[in-house]
């Protein structure tokens, strides 16, 4: 049994070399696997449901994701709203739990690129693959979509008693409401919440089964926070010559960049481009611009995503935003657009020069005033909100360091050094996916930083996405300088590969 052709072991042999099968039972397994088509992992499961957790493990191994194991989990099934129940039994995946921007996600095929692409593009957020035992996925899609449809709130694993699941909800600051009577095997519960069951809290940690791999060594673990440095801020003249207004337009098609730019140049504002997101966010974090003109799909980071966090920031939220795009029309969208990204104006593609202009102007009239000098106060407000998280972290007050940290990312969202410090904590605190979240965002922000990709590499490898650690391990390599921390990520990699 050698590798298929996506590089995978295949799980026969996994199953042998964990023991979970005898040579000649999997030789009958293999046989029914012919005759039915089915997986492996349903016939096995079905025929020795005894090895269930063996089974599960054995296909974290071979996608190296982390397992999940559907008897242990409660499912918030407000959740089955972002996948269609057509999407979800053709592609065989389930949202099973949510943490602000990230959607985790039980697939029976976990390397399903296409499907993942379609999911984050449709909800905007990031996506974390688990992978599970395709017959027992199949079954439980069918229950919880129909347990939806009859207004239950929560799917409740066959092995959640009533304890079990008051602490799980209750870990989310939910009161849930259980009937005397136990539950049926597999039924669903509809408890009264009274907050909406999101946030890493929800991964009942008996469910999942994790790959294994190798730790780091000691000098390649997650380090201490470094709140030394003070933040990037570029101080402003406010008693300068009132310069011209600054236009930021970006567009990933040189043609309509240029003219866009041309015609501003013209009437007079001073134009900064950038021909994708990460370049836009850069540009925003170092000069203060008075007006963003954005398409709305863009190379690595969205326009969508950028107007999200500038709007939710308290330093960039007065920059007004027109959005322009080819593929999405209509008042609805547009009004969407404002209520979900806050962009304050929507333009069509194709569109006249003259409704561009004029939209520009009316923008500007509009912006709230906002002096310079605010703008510094609110700076020097962050770095304040920095020194002391670093004085709650020194005392060890996790709790207290990351409340000054979420308040300093509240006002300025795009500096890295900010998430990188939450992230840290996060970390510290055991808190692994809020700190994965936090060094994603880095690297969006700065894809070149190397100790933000050696720590989201520790921490993938702690949640168990061994895939993800080895992917992350080799970019951290790629741009490591020192000779000696290069050699010991690469010992590290072999291990682990």
């Amino acid at each position: 049994m050698s590798s298929d052709s996506s590089g995978k072991k295949p799980l026969g042999k996994i199953l042998l070399e964990q023991k979970v099968v005898t040579p000649e039972k999997l030789e009958n397994l293999l046989k029914s696997q012919k005759a039915s088509g089915e997986r492996l992992g349903t016939i096995a499961d079905r025929e020795l449901p005894e090895k269930h957790v063996g089974i599960l493990k054995a296909l974290s191994i071979q996608h190296g994701v982390p397992a999940i194991n559907l008897d242990e989990v409660v499912i918030p099934l407000k959740l089955l709203e972002m996948v269609p129940l057509e999407i979800a039994r053709k592609h065989r995946v389930l949202p099973i739990f949510q943490k602000e921007d990230h959607l985790f996600l039980v697939m029976a095929d976990p390397q399903n690129h296409n499907v993942v692409d379609e999911i984050e593009f449709v909800t905007g957020k990031k996506v974390f693959r688990y992978v599970t035992i395709e017959g027992e996925l199949k079954k439980i899609i069918d229950q919880c979509y129909s347990l939806y449809d009859e207004g239950v709130k929560f799917f409740r694993g066959k092995n959640v008693n009533d304890e079990k699941y008051r602490k799980i909800v209750s870990s989310l600051g939910g009161e849930p409401e259980i009937q005397k009577e136990s539950a049926p095997k597999g039924a669903g519960t509809s408890g009264k919440i009274q907050s909406t069951l999101t946030g890493a809290e929800a991964f009942q940690q008996e469910a999942i089964e994790k790959p294994y791999a190798p730790p780091p060594t000691e000098d390649l673990l997650l380090e201490d926070a470094d709140f030394v440095e003070p933040l990037d801020y570029i101080p402003i003249d406010v008693e300068s010559e009132t310069p011209k207004l600054k236009v930021l337009v970006v567009d990933d098609e040189e043609d309509i960049l240029n003219l866009i730019s041309k015609v501003l140049r013209e009437n007079g504002y001073m134009v900064l481009t950038a021909t994708n997101g990460r370049e836009a966010l850069t540009i925003i974090k170092r000069e203060m611009v008075d007006l963003i003109i954005l398409d709305a799909m863009l190379p690595e980071i969205h326009g969508f995503d950028i107007c999200k966090k500038i709007k939710g920031s308290q330093k960039y939220g007065n920059i007004p935003v027109i959005m322009i795009s080819a593929i999405y029309r209509g008042w609805r969208f547009a009004r969407d657009l404002k209520e979900s990204y806050g962009v304050d104006e929507f333009i069509e593609k194709p569109f006249k020069i003259k409704d561009l202009l004029r939209s520009v102007e009316t923008m500007l009239k509009r912006k709230s005033t906002f002096g310079m000098s605010s703008i510094e106060e609110m700076s020097y407000e962050a770095q304040k909100q920095l020194e002391e998280s670093a004085k709650a972290y020194q005392k060890g007050d996790f709790n207290k360091a990351i409340e000054h940290l979420k308040a300093a990312i509240k006002i300025d969202p795009l500096s890295q050094k900010l998430h990188y410090n939450l992230a840290l904590v996060y970390g510290k605190a055991g808190m692994i996916y809020y700190a994965i979240s936090e060094l994603e965002t880095v690297l969006e922000l700065d894809p070149t930083m190397f100790q933000a990709m050696k720590n989201l590499a520790v921490l993938y490898q702690e949640a168990g996405f061994k895939n993800k650690s080895i992917e992350m391990w080799e970019r951290a390599m790629s741009v490591c300088e020192d000779e000696e921390a290069k050699k010991k990520i690469k010992e590290h990699l072999l291990t682990l590969l």
